[in-house]
This record gives structure tokens, sequence and C-alpha cells, in this order.
């Protein structure tokens, strides 16, 4: 490892500090209209520009002239990108989670001494490739294919929403081994290439005009690539196994996208209400106001305990593949709050929350699309309840509260736990109430969370009203899994459906 001689920053706190100071600078200058869609290599010096301090060494272990990469540090990172912007916390949170941590933990050295140090000292940036044009949320049966050959392995085949397409310097790369007469494997093979190197480039053939994220390019990709032998990632596990270790704990570790984003918005509702008034009291003295900001508080003390939570969970060493049921409730819960935290801050202040250039119009458009990248929250959503119902089988427990009390036996919130009798397992073939089903576990564990935060030494009246929160959430969606009223979908809704032909 060779240290350049004009490192800018001597510790986390010296980099997080800088990186603090001239995101300031740089967020009053960014507008958004100076990046149009078919401006890739404009966007990539943007981004780049808030790389001066090599913030990124924050995430990259020692060994390759980082500072380590400790979790709770990189989580300080992500939520201080995401306090000025949550477009940049997201390029923070790509090259984190999805492309510096899964080549640190499963990359050979070789790709890890050549690529981590770039990282390091040269700004250079990747994001990872999993998504294709048919297969979404399908990603098994992904079609791109790889081949041994003479000097490496051969790739191809096409991906699309990957995150900074046409302008990462590397990619993780995911698909299937090719074993001849059309047949692929089951297994997934992970690979890393470097984008700079011809016989390794990836072309982008469109760029995606995005609704809100403008800055973070997304597109289609043509791969038809050779990639050196040592750039294959290898573990004992399988791939499907290493996708799912890589997925969970970046769904996990969103929690620091959301961090330095809901004190913004809590910050700017606080101000903003507290300043405007209406017919002569101030907003904040209305109690529907005081409600919506409830929302958007409740909302930042539960991402607070996933922040807890994730500090002490997804460290690298760790196999995160089978917790799946706590990752799909982290990432759900937290980007459904991080968005009605934003419909809140809007309504609040009224036609000014509508300007693209104020922060409540931003959060709206920007915030929206977490509830779909990496799992879309309906399927993850049903994905929890079809666990849940699997685990009341297995045990044999009779009730949902019986269940909740073997896995979380020391909760010890009294509201919930009578609310939890009211609970109705529903038909797992009832896609709606699975979905509430989810929705409920999904906030059972925020308590659950919220309980190892309290221990902490947290803010108690914070926690408190958190669970409030969460308990009136509860008590809605247990209304919607016991209502009976569900209407039904007419597909052929043109007959008698034109009012204008109606008599009067």
């Amino acid at each position: 490892m060779i240290i350049p001689e004009n490192v800018k920053t001597s510790s986390v706190q010296d980099c997080l500090g800088k990186s603090s100071e001239l995101l300031i600078k740089l967020s009053k200058d960014f507008d958004i209209k100076d990046y149009p869609v078919d401006a890739p290599l404009k966007k990539k010096e943007y981004i780049k520009s808030t790389l001066e301090y090599d913030p990124f060494r924050i995430f990259v272990g020692e060994d390759y002239g980082g500072y380590g990469g400790d979790i709770k540090e990189s989580l300080s990172l992500l939520s201080l990108a995401s306090y000025h912007s949550l477009q940049l916390t997201l390029v923070y949170g790509i090259n984190w989670a999805l492309f510096i941590q899964p080549l640190q933990k499963y990359g050979t050295d070789i790709a890890k001494e050549e690529i981590l140090n770039k990282v390091s000292y040269e700004k250079k940036i990747g994001g990872l490739m999993i998504t294709e044009p048919d297969y979404g949320s399908d990603a098994l049966n992904m079609k791109t294919n790889f081949s041994k050959v003479e000097n490496g392995y051969h790739i191809e085949g096409q991906k699309h929403w990957g995150g900074l397409s046409g302008i990462a310097d590397y990619w993780v790369l995911t698909c299937r081994e090719n074993k001849g007469e059309g047949k692929l494997s089951r297994d997934i093979g992970f690979f890393i290439n470097d984008n700079n190197a011809t016989e390794q480039r990836i072309k982008t053939t469109q760029y995606y005009n995005t609704g809100g994220l403008e800055i973070i390019t997304y597109g289609l990709n043509q791969l038809d690539i050779i990639v050196p032998e040592h750039y294959r990632f290898t573990n004992p596990m399988t791939g499907i196994k290493m996708m799912l270790d890589c997925l969970h704990r970046s769904r996990i570790q969103f929690s620091g996208m959301g961090m330095g984003y809901m004190k913004r918005l809590l910050e700017e509702a606080i101000n903003h209400c507290e300043e405007r008034k209406v017919g002569n009291k101030k907003l904040i003295e209305y109690d529907k106001v005081k409600e919506r900001l409830v929302t958007i508080q409740s909302a930042f003390t539960i991402n607070s305990a996933m922040c807890h939570y994730a500090s002490k969970t997804t460290q690298l060493e760790k196999d995160l593949s089978g917790l799946g049921l706590e990752a799909n409730c982290v990432k759900s819960l937290l980007t459904d709050l991080m968005q009605e935290s934003a419909q809140s801050l809007v309504q609040l202040k009224g036609g000014n929350g509508y300007n693209k250039d104020n922060i409540a119009g931003r959060a709206i458009m920007d915030s929206r699309p977490f509830q779909i990248f990496e799992g879309s929250n309906d399927i993850l959503y049903i994905q929890i309840g079809e666990a849940i119902i699997k685990k009341m089988q297995k045990g044999k427990f009779d009730n949902f509260r019986a269940l909740m009390s073997d896995i979380y036996p020391y909760m010890n919130f009294e509201p919930c736990i009578e609310l939890l009798n009211q609970v109705k397992i529903p038909e797992k073939a009832d896609q709606q109430k699975v979905h509430s089903l989810g929705e409920i576990f999904a906030s059972i564990f925020s308590l659950d969370l919220l309980g190892s935060l309290s221990s902490a030494g947290y803010n108690q009246d914070l926690i408190m009203q958190a669970n409030l929160f969460i308990v009136k959430r509860i008590k809605g969606l247990i209304t919607k899994i016991r209502c009976v009223l569900t209407p039904e979908l007419l597909q052929d809704f043109s007959l008698d459906s034109d009012w204008t032909k109606m008599s009067d």
C-alpha cells in the first residue's frame, strides 16, 4: 500500500468535518437544472467534487488506505451526506454497501489491493448491476451469463437501473454460468470490472429520465466484456447466499441514508412552524400541525433505533444471508416513513413546499424511489407476512400474541401487548391482508429496536413518543386485516361508466 503525500485528512472526524464544510458550500451552488439526463459526465464531475477530502476512506479497511470501515463511522458519513442531499447520500450508499463492502468481503487479494487504494486516494466510484429489463424483482432468473475463456471470463447480457450507469469506474456484476446449449447454472457468479479498461467497458446505450434522484445516472447497459480471472469473487458459500448477504446488509444500512434526511426534515418543519403565523397564532400551536410534527419526530427516533441496530449487526465478518426478515423490516418501514415525513413537511409548508428548490419539494421526489429499489416495499411486506405465517405453522402457535411473546420475550410496552390479541392471521392466499400483517410485524420489530435504544440511554421522552406512534400505526393496520369489506377489481370498466351519458 502506497499512501500519497498529499493526503488531505488525518482522521475520521477530520474527514467528516471538512466534508461537511464542503457539502454546505456545494449545496448552496447546486442546481439540478444544470445536470440534464444527457450530461452523465457532468454529473460524474459534480459527484467527484464532493470527494475532495476522500470520504470513502471511512468505508475502506486500513490495509487498503482507509480509516478502517467502522460501521458507526460509515453510517455517520451517510447521515452527513443525507442531511444536505438525499441524492448524494444514495451515491455514497451505493458505493459503500453495493461496491466497497462486497469487494472487501469477497474480492481476491489482488483485486482489493488494486482497486480499494484507488477508491481511497483517487476518488474512484463504483456500483452494482443486478436488475435486467425482463427480470426486475425476479433476479434469480437473470440471463446475463459468463463463460471461462483463456484470459479470464467473458460476460454478456443486459442490465438496467444500475445507479451510476455510464459514470462508475468499477462495477460489481451478477451473472449465471453458461453451461452450453442455452442452459445457465442455477447459482449466481459475482465479478468486478474496471470500466476504464477497453475490453471491460460496459456500454450504456440509453439514459433514463428519472423523476427524482436526477444527479444519479440510470440507464440500459450492454455487457460484452472480458474480465481477468482475479476479478471473480470467491467464497465457500453459494452465489445466491453472497447476494442475500450483500442485499440484507445494504437494506439494514439504509438507516444511515435516512438519518440525516430525517433530521433535516424535522429541523425544517419545526423552524417553519415556529416562524409562520396563521390567524394570529403560530402554526406550531395548532393540534393538526403538532400531529404532523410528531409524525416526523417519531420517524427520526425510529430511524435512530435502526442506525443503532445497524451499527451492532452489519459488520463485514458477519453472514447476513439469513437475516432477510430483519432487513426487510428496516428497509420497508424506514422508506415508508421517509416518504410520509416528506408529505407532512410539504403539507406544513403549503405552496412553498412544491418548489423544487425547496427541501420539501425535493424530499418527496427523491425519497419515493427508496420505496421501490432494492426490493419494492409491497413485495417485502408480503414476504414478511408470509414468513410470520410460516413461523406460526412451524412452531404450532395458535395466536399471534404467543408467537410475538416467543420472539420478543422482553417486550413490556403494555399498549402494544394488548393489541396483539386482536391480530387475526390471514390466509396466505390473501395478499392484501398478508401485506398488512407484514406491516404490523415491521412495526413490532421497530418497537424492539426502540427498546434497545432506550436501554442505551436515548432520550426517554422521544422513545415514548415513538412507541405511541407505532402502536397507533399497528392499530390502524389491525383494522385493515379485520375488515371484511374488500372491493373487487372490474377489469372491463367501460360498461355504463361514462357519466356524460347518464340521464338527469
